[in-house]
């Protein structure tokens, strides 16, 4: 009885979120004995999946509240925490609403208060804030937290410094169920040792993801065809990108210099060469047969990639770069800048992660999203590159004797299924394809992007900081051949060192 209301709620607070019965994966979950009533089952009907991670008979947490460290750039801008830091203080919305009443049943299945605590930390890299704020407390032996959720690249760090545990040796941790992004934890795993993972627990890996949106009405005013098309017959590719920015360059201040003031191309900025780069399917590592990390940054097909990227990257006329505009106009986000003059129809193309779309949602002119270009039309499939700036990771803190690692797992478990059963419905399905993209091609084009989403282990671990030293150079006119060369001795070096440190992590 407590099993089918407790589905039976979980079914109400989807219909009071308005969700679409059920999101991206629909794919049947793992399943395993039910020993009590909350364990790890899927209940599938016509219209819905339920997912139940499983909660090991008598549970009982070590403490009142669980205790999560998140991060953000600005703690005074903080629209939608993935856990409902200062909820009190929040704008109602459906995301809002689908994270408190995924708290909710979390705190009603464990009897354990979800808390939020965030750091603000602009930097986001290995260095940040949160880094340095993760080292000091449990070096200090005065962290409280149960769970850390950094950026990626700060999760990589402090995992490398032996500060969380390994996944695979923490009981109750799941790892197979349907809730984890498997793409991440392949890429990430060292070793057969996995630190850190992201899944279904909060949005923020999909909001990560760079689309490309365009202007539907200056692509019928110039006469451009479908891009819808395009994609569907696998000819949207870099050369387009490039032949349709082309198009769009005018002064409108006469001031000589074409900016975010006037009307151009394509607006966007260092990271497109990432998401380019990786979309067009090359990678700065991949693992050998061997599982460890080998650097694969430059071969002759990725040279005739970034040559291509650069055309459209370097060109000042038609693509305008929101990294040559900090402090302008006051502001420390100058995305903002490029985001108001694609709302005002200056723009033809704006490139952006989907967590930008929140900016566009007031825009009176007509537009649509397409995935990052392939290189060529020889290409077989598109490519979503996990922004590791954007996007954070989770992981269990070493401040936590193994035991407590243990019980901390069965609610990062159970949050993350409930995220899977609410908190991604309501982003994806409601948030995204219902409120905020106005076609239903658009929506075809979002499961493309979240059907071809993967990672970078160069990304991840920042071999040799390859991402920000060549890839973000190549913008500013950098040489990929030289810059490659003169980065690939501190990227070995930089796998050796991470390989001796997990290895020394038991």
């Amino acid at each position: 009885m407590k099993r089918i209301l407790a589905l039976l709620l979980v079914g109400m607070m989807l219909l009071a979120l308005v969700a679409c019965g059920g999101n991206e994966d629909t794919s049947k979950a793992e399943s395993t004995p039910n020993d009590v009533s909350t364990e790890t089952s899927t209940e599938e009907s016509e219209t819905e999946i339920v997912y139940e991670a499983k909660i090991p008979e008598g549970f009982e947490f070590f403490k009142e509240e669980y205790v999560i460290l998140t991060t953000g750039t600005n703690l005074d801008n903080v629209k939608t925490p993935e856990f409902g830091w200062h909820s009190d203080e929040l704008e109602s919305s459906v995301l809002n609403d689908a994270i408190a009443n995924r708290n909710l049943k979390v705190e009603q299945l464990t009897g354990v208060k979800i808390v939020e605590d965030m750091v603000a930390d602009p930097n986001r890299m290995q260095s940040g804030e949160m880094v340095s704020h993760i080292q000091t407390q449990i070096g200090g032996g005065t962290a409280d937290f149960d769970l850390v959720a950094p950026s990626i690249y700060a999760t990589a760090a402090v995992a490398k410094q032996g500060f969380l545990y390994d996944l695979n040796s923490v009981d109750n941790m799941q790892l197979e169920s349907e809730w984890w992004d498997t793409f991440l934890a392949n890429e990430a795993a060292i070793d057969g040792k996995l630190f850190f993972i992201t899944g279904d627990i909060g949005s923020g890996s999909r909001g990560s993801l760079t689309a490309v949106y365009f202007n539907k009405e200056t692509v019928r005013e110039l006469d451009l065809g479908d891009p819808y098309e395009l994609v569907r017959s696998k000819k949207w590719t870099l050369d387009v990108v490039l032949e349709w920015s082309k198009k769009i360059s005018q002064d409108l201040d006469n001031d000589g210099v074409i900016n975010y003031k006037d009307k151009f191309g394509m607006g966007g900025q260092n990271d497109n060469v990432w998401a380019f780069f990786y979309g067009s399917g090359e990678t700065i590592s991949s693992k050998n047969e061997a599982g460890r990390p080998v650097i694969t940054i430059k071969n002759d097909r990725s040279t005739a990639v970034v040559d291509k990227i650069a055309e459209i990257v370097t060109n000042k006329d038609y693509f305008i770069n929101a990294n040559d505009f900090f402090g302008a106009e006051g502001t420390d986000s100058p995305a903002t800048l490029l985001s108001k003059a694609f709302s005002e129809g200056r723009s033809l193309f704006f490139c952006e992660n989907l967590n930008n779309v929140e900016d566009l949602r007031n825009m009176e002119f007509d537009f649509g999203i397409l995935p990052t270009p392939l290189y060529d039309e020889a290409q077989e499939r598109y490519y979503s590159l996990l922004n590791c700036w954007v996007s954070n990771a989770f992981g269990i803190p070493s401040n936590l004797t193994p035991e407590e690692a243990d019980l901390s797992a069965v609610i990062f478990n159970v949050l993350s299924a409930e995220g899977k059963n609410t908190v991604m419905p309501a982003y994806v399905e409601t948030t995204l394809k219902g409120q905020r993209f106005r076609d239903d091609e658009s929506k075809e084009m979002l499961d493309i992007i979240f059907d071809n989403i993967g990672c970078d282990i160069g990304h991840i671990y920042d071999f040799g900081s390859m991402g920000g030293q060549v890839l973000h150079q190549i913008p500013k006119g950098g040489n990929f051949v030289s810059l490659v060369d003169s980065y690939m001795n501190a990227a070995n070096a930089a796998i050796d060192n991470l390989m001796d440190a997990f290895a020394a992590i038991e």
